[in-house]
């Protein structure tokens, strides 16, 4: 009787492993995915901090009695974001030690100038600059399955706000 009850069963435990597996493979994908997404608004928020930071304490772009734009204003607005976005301020094309130009990747995947905007200091709010980044997630995972990857994830952005008061140098 025992003998009949395990030729029944043999099969069982593959049937349940080809179950199960799937789900698990899902659920390992998607931890992965979501800890991408969590580092890259780290990154992101790491990134317009500094940019912001940048522009707080720049000594060409805001008159420091009143807080209102000098003609340097846009230059400096243009090195944050190649800091926010290539993280050195001279943009994707920079100078090596030994004088050899390199091109260096963006921090963020298809992040983009455009994504950044920079607010100049409001009459109320004197001398507070805020650095805005809304940047489109890119899953890791996109190379396996069309636009929104394995998972079918839905379009989503990081977004990362940061004031910062400027004191100039």
């Amino acid at each position: 009787m025992n003998r009949r009850c395990q030729q029944r069963m043999r099969g069982a435990a593959l049937v349940e492993f080809a179950i199960i597996v799937p789900l698990l493979v899902i659920l390992v994908l998607g931890i992965t995915e979501l800890g991408h997404a969590l580092y890259q608004h780290n990154t992101l928020q790491k990134a317009v901090t500094s940019g912001a930071r940048y522009l707080g304490r720049s000594f060409q772009g805001l008159d420091t009695t009143d807080c209102s734009s000098e003609t340097g204003w846009s230059t400096e607005v243009d090195r944050a974001k190649n800091l926010i976005l290539f993280g050195h301020v001279a943009g994707a094309d920079i100078i090596a030690g030994d004088g050899s130009p390199f091109t260096h990747d963006n921090i963020l995947p298809n992040a983009t100038p455009d994504m950044i905007s920079v607010t100049l200091p409001a009459a109320s709010d004197p001398c507070i600059i805020r650095v805005v980044a809304d940047i489109d997630y890119t899953p890791i995972f996109a190379l396996f399955g069309g636009d929104n990857g394995l998972l079918n994830l839905p379009a989503f952005s990081l977004q990362a706000t940061v004031e910062e008061r400027f004191i100039g140098e």
